[in-house]
């Protein structure tokens, strides 16, 4: 029950047996025989008041404090992406439900998981925290989803929810882009080719079908087959040698906007080996005993460094000083022979 819709409520109690309430009347007594009776059923000539014991109850309702209402609870915004940061989107409005006292309350953001807007705590203004971008992975469908809380200040503190969907219309803000830029051609006398694919972020009529246009010295070399699609085929044709070739190439959307994009051809022999990639991994497979050779070489080497390290390591030799007075100084005070000093003498002998 709500208190703000009904402060009160009057109801009726009655009490009766589980099996339903009857009455007989003996019609005929019969000697050693069962006697003839009517069985009154309840309802017959006696009211419910006569049957039940029934008492009037009222249910007085207190009041309590009440979450704010979102009105409305769910606003969806359509707006173009890559608007500017500050942008108002939309208000939004509550109420305190409570009747016998009036709470105040301040507006919250709630989730939010890439920040994308802002809301003010007094007005419920929504606004956008950053520029909002179509592709990004927070969003689904091209839709944000972003929620706002209501917290009253009454006790204890109660919160409504409200919801935001911003839906946001596209711009041509995305350039195709390989969706793959290596691909392998096989060898061969008469022109192969490989599918290279387009990929654009953008939707339609800002996406595919896109142009391509190789770029560079490609004449009887390369081209590519259409040159209008989203899946197209380079061919090579029979004066391409084999090895790594780099190309550019340029893909354009349906309203112009390009990107150049390097394309990296591998052609190989696949007489063999259908796939390029395959015959070269088979090449690059050492066998047992390229495999030894590498181990031994690996072993040498540590044997070596054990070397250099043991060598370098050797305690430092020390000079034993020989108290011989020959080549070296020798801490001490006593004089060297061959070092005494003749006096002159100034007196006469």
């Amino acid at each position: 029950m709500d208190y703000e819709e009904q402060t009160y409520k009057n109801i009726s109690i009655s009490v009766q047996n589980e099996l339903p309430y009857f009455s007989c009347k003996v019609k005929k007594q019969v000697e050693n025989a069962k006697w003839e009776v009517e069985v009154i059923p309840q309802n017959s000539g006696m009211s419910v008041e006569n049957l039940y014991n029934t008492i009037p109850v009222t249910i007085y309702v207190e009041d309590v404090n009440d979450p704010p209402v979102f009105i409305p609870p769910v606003k969806h915004v359509h707006i173009m992406e890559n608007i500017a940061a500050g942008t108002s989107l939309t208000t939004f409005t509550a109420k305190d439900m409570d009747g016998s006292h009036t709470n105040t309350f301040k507006f919250v953001k709630g989730e939010d998981i890439d920040g994308w807007i802002i809301v003010n705590a007094k007005t419920g203004l929504v606004s956008t925290n950053k520029i909002l971008d179509r592709e990004s992975p927070f969003g689904i469908n091209s839709t944000y989803r972003a929620t706002l809380y209501a917290v009253d200040d009454g006790v204890p503190p109660l919160t409504g929810t409200g919801t935001l969907f911003i839906h946001l219309n596209d711009q041509n803000d995305n350039v195709p882009i390989l969706e793959v830029n290596t691909v392998n051609v096989c060898l061969d006398t008469e022109p192969t080719f490989a599918s290279i694919t387009a990929v654009d972020l953008d939707l339609p009529p800002y996406s595919s079908p896109f142009h391509y246009e190789l770029l560079g010295d490609v004449k009887d070399k390369w081209r590519v087959e259409p040159t209008h699609g989203t899946t197209v085929s380079l061919v090579k044709e029979q004066s391409v040698y084999s090895g790594h070739h780099l190309l550019q190439i340029k893909i354009s959307d349906q309203q112009g906007l390009s990107s150049i994009q390097n394309l990296s051809v591998t052609v190989c022999d696949c007489s063999n080996a259908h796939n390029c990639h395959v015959r070269m991994a088979r090449m690059a497979q050492m066998g047992p005993a390229a495999a030894w050779i590498v181990v031994l070489t690996v072993l040498i080497f540590i044997a070596m460094c054990l070397m250099v390290l043991l060598i370098s390591c050797k305690a430092e030799r020390k000079m034993i000083e020989m108290d011989d007075g020959i080549g070296c100084l020798i801490k001490t005070n006593t004089e060297n022979p061959g070092t005494d000093c003749v006096v002159i003498s100034s007196h006469n002998p």
